[in-house]
């Protein structure tokens, strides 16, 4: 399934279904953010933040509900977390702030706000993993031009293909669960962090 198709599809589910595939989406971006901080040697509050966030956003799935007011002190935290590329040399740092346009998109689903947070979200994850595999199969820091071998390796490569299957898997778990029960949320969660870059748990920094 390509991703028109997917979000496609995703339109045709229940608001509470669409904002909990964005939480699946966000759980598997966040961890970059946690290894930006690491890296930067920000306070580890600022990442505790954004977890604290998506916790209520799943709480908010879960229960069907969505408190406008408390989703927009979460977009007033996000946009101050949110880095500025020029302020930081570390290379989690765009992954990082990715993370965060994530969350803040997820939020906007979550108060319905017009616009593609959908497509955005998805977007962002994409963009991620390419930065990411871009840094480690062609190690140079300066502006260069990928050349097309890059991108067919990256396209090709398990973190794409296992994200597509992944949200493939998410989209048809949802449209067959009418209801948002506790299981179905905890599953949702625990699936989706088994997938991604992973930077801390991985050993890439310490």
């Amino acid at each position: 399934m390509n991703s028109h198709n997917l979000i496609e599809e995703l339109y045709k589910l229940p608001l509470y279904h669409r904002i909990a595939f964005a939480a699946t989406c966000c759980e598997r971006l966040l961890p970059n953010y946690a290894a930006f901080c690491l890296a930067e040697r920000l306070n580890e509050d600022n990442t505790a933040s954004l977890f604290n966030i998506l916790d209520l956003i799943w709480v908010f799935a879960e229960q069907e509900y969505v408190d406008t007011v408390q989703a927009q002190q979460a977009i007033d935290v996000c946009n101050y977390l949110l880095p500025e590329t020029e302020d930081f040399d570390t290379v989690y740092t765009t992954l990082a702030l990715n993370a965060v346009a994530a969350i803040l998109h997820t939020l906007y689903v979550c108060l319905q706000e017009p616009n593609n947070h959908l497509n955005n979200i998805i977007e962002l994850i994409f963009d991620t993993y390419d930065e990411y595999l871009q840094i480690v199969g062609a190690p140079n820091l300066q502006p260069h031009q990928v050349e097309h071998s890059m991108v067919e390796w990256i396209a090709q490569s398990p973190l794409f293909v296992t994200e597509r299957q992944k949200q493939a898997s998410d989209l048809a778990f949802l449209q067959s669960n009418s209801t948002l029960s506790r299981d179905i949320i905890n599953y949702l969660r625990q699936s989706s962090k088994q997938i991604g870059i992973h930077p801390i748990k991985r050993g890439l920094l310490k």
